[in-house]
């Protein structure tokens, strides 16, 4: 049943007879509904031949790369020897872009889940580019979903780049997805001149957009001409975005949750003719979405309260965004400060540790002992952990290490808990755990309160020593030596990459996102992306020499960093997009230097709070 070569016409209608099918543009489709589809081109249609070439050389590249979300051909289906389709996936329950823009115009989508599939799309054109195609007649129907997952389909009218007429894209379009810029409007029919991968990043745009609004970009009624077509207003640049007259049945409805940022992409690609993957500049749109539970939709973030529910949308819109750009409140201030250990705690001149809250204001301290930080608060302040090292006879006559320290966990000035641990430096205070590691057994261990309990558990064990990191959702990274190289633990799924120095592995829990940076060689560094454990996104492209990795925060899939009076931004998320859309930089901020250390606290949807630690003990609070 898998071979596909078939002697007669009438052997091959057998067996197509028995399988439910679907009529298309350039012949018909057919399935089985459990994981095969064939297609067969109606000779009248298109060019056999070439079709047969294409489909070969398809079928080839995919045997080195293969694509999840890409239904290439597998095999050649042929009768007498002759080339008549192919086989390809089968696609379950799947709709495509069309149904999702239509139930976008009906409010009955949820635009962070159209952002995250738009997302996925826009990486895909940037991996189908990299490998020198070119998609040409890119429109909503050559990508079905299946809840999260999306298949592009129809890649047979695909095409290389620079390729000669067998095979270059298929010169076929749907006049209203197609870019203006590849169509010759001397001809009366829709002629398409060639395709380029450029013409494909318009598409997208105009797809995107259909797709979270549910209006195409050249929709509506242009009042100066109501009977210009669509495909003329795009080739006039008279979008919906800019002040054309234009009236739409709803209205802007995007207007209180598109970015100014989301909404100048759109107009670079529909009105000043540039060309550019709005994938990244996507991504960030939907880190700044906030909810309103109250009219039960979402804003951008640029606004300090949904705009629906104030009768000042535009002036709290430009507040916020001044608000950004200014300097910080002083938090704590350098006077009576030792050192600070974060942007809560310090040492003070007389050697207390104090506890402050977030006005700033002291709200416990306790009395210092010898050596490095020995105490640390939990949230629930009336909790306080001292670790004490071992005594100097201990040391010398009963131990291995210099690190060795017990932990002592109290509640209020009462001692509740007690545990002997082998090296201080993995102890860590998350939240109101408490986590270490069990040398004797490498096991990784938390320490929870819980109805005033304090319960035990092992997180994780490896057979060697390690390192670990954990985020506030107690999510947690542990990065071990092995023989062939570095194994990179998060949350029970291994990734194993080749030797190379660490330098910061930190974790964002807005995108459920980590971020591996380490370094390669003196001029090159190693960028990972992680998300459920999985690898989205990894280049050698970035370069970090003299910035300040260790003071940065990974904060809604940005990592932070901060330079001399500006914080630097570096977003990576789409595969080989340019280093110039990957780094950017904020306004001057005058309390900001490169000697600084940055940390987040995510309040809810609508606030986060940065703190910057200053090297001269100050500590300044910025609204986010």
């Amino acid at each position: 049943m898998n071979d596909f070569r078939f002697s007669s016409s009438k052997q091959l209608n057998e067996r197509l007879k028995q399988l439910n099918s679907r009529l298309g543009g350039e012949g018909t489709v057919y399935d089985d509904h459990q994981h095969l589809a064939i297609k067969i081109f109606n000779r009248n249609e298109v060019n056999i031949g070439r079709k047969c070439q294409k489909v070969k050389r398809l079928i080839s590249q995919a045997k080195n790369v293969y694509f999840a979300d890409v239904i290439t051909p597998i095999k050649e289906v042929t009768v007498k020897g002759h080339f008549v389709g192919y086989t390809m996936r089968y696609v379950k329950d799947a709709k495509d872009l069309d149904y999702l823009a239509e139930k976008s115009f009906l409010n009955k989508t949820d635009l962070k889940e159209s952002l995250q599939i738009m997302i996925k799309i826009a990486q895909t054109v940037e991996k189908v580019h990299n490998l020198g195609l070119i998609i040409g007649d890119f429109h909503p129907g050559q990508v079905l979903v299946v809840g999260e997952d999306i298949y592009f389909v129809d890649t047979d009218s695909w095409g290389w780049n620079n390729a000669d007429k067998t095979f270059a894209a298929d010169r076929k379009c749907l006049p209203f997805y197609v870019d203006p810029i590849a169509r010759d409007f001397s001809c009366r029919d829709v002629t398409v001149k060639s395709y380029t991968q450029a013409n494909d990043y318009y598409s997208l745009a105009v797809i995107a957009f259909k797709v979270l609004t549910g209006e195409h970009p050249f929709g509506g009624v242009y009042q100066v001409d109501k009977k210009m077509p669509i495909e003329m207003r795009a080739r006039n640049q008279l979008s919906v975005l800019g002040n054309h007259d234009i009236k739409l049945m709803k209205g802007k409805t995007w207007d209180i949750w598109m970015s100014d940022e989301l909404k100048e992409a759109f107009l670079d690609i529909f009105e000043r003719r540039k060309r550019y993957n709005i994938g990244p500049i996507l991504f960030k749109q939907l880190m700044s979405l906030q909810y309103c539970k109250r009219h039960q939709g979402y804003y951008d973030s640029s606004y300090n309260k949904c705009p629906k529910c104030s009768k000042y949308i535009q002036a709290t819109r430009k507040v916020i965004k001044r608000a950004k750009a200014a300097s910080g409140e002083i938090f704590i201030p350098c006077q009576n400060v030792q050192q600070l250990y974060d942007y809560r705690t310090y040492l003070n001149n007389v050697g207390e540790v104090v506890r402050v809250n977030d006005r700033g204001e002291e709200i416990r301290k306790s009395v210092k002992g010898v050596g490095k930080k020995d105490t640390n608060f939990l949230d629930d302040e009336r909790y306080m952990l001292k670790i004490k090292p071992m005594s100097l006879v201990k040391r010398v006559f009963g131990s291995n290490t210099s690190n060795e320290c017990h932990m002592y966990l109290y509640k209020d000035e009462t001692q509740i808990y007690e545990v002997h641990v082998k090296n201080r430096a993995t102890i860590r205070v998350v939240k109101n755990s408490i986590y270490y590691v069990d040398e004797s057994t490498h096991s990784l261990k938390i320490l929870t309160i819980r109805n005033g309990n304090v319960e035990e558990c092992e997180v994780a064990r490896k057979p060697t020593e390690f390192e670990y990191n954990v985020g506030p959702n107690s999510s947690y990274a542990i990065i071990s030596p092995q023989k062939n190289g570095i194994e990179i633990d998060i949350g029970g799924k291994t990734t194993l990459l080749p030797k190379q120095m660490p330098i910061i592995m930190k974790y964002d829990a807005i995108s459920n996102m980590w971020i591996w940076v380490a370094k390669l060689n003196n001029s090159q560094y190693n960028t990972i992306v992680f998300r459920r454990g999985k690898i989205v996104y990894q280049t050698k492209d970035i370069n970090y020499s003299n910035m300040n990795l260790q003071g940065s925060v990974f904060y809604r899939a940005t990592l932070c960093l901060p330079a001399n009076g500006k914080m630097i931004s570096v977003m990576p998320y789409v595969d080989n997009m340019p280093i110039s859309n990957v780094i950017t930089e904020t306004p001057p901020i005058d309390d900001i230097t490169i000697n600084s250390s940055f940390e987040v606290v995510h309040i809810n949807e609508n606030r986060s709070e940065l703190y910057v630690l200053t090297k001269d003990r100050n500590v300044f609070r910025f609204v986010m």
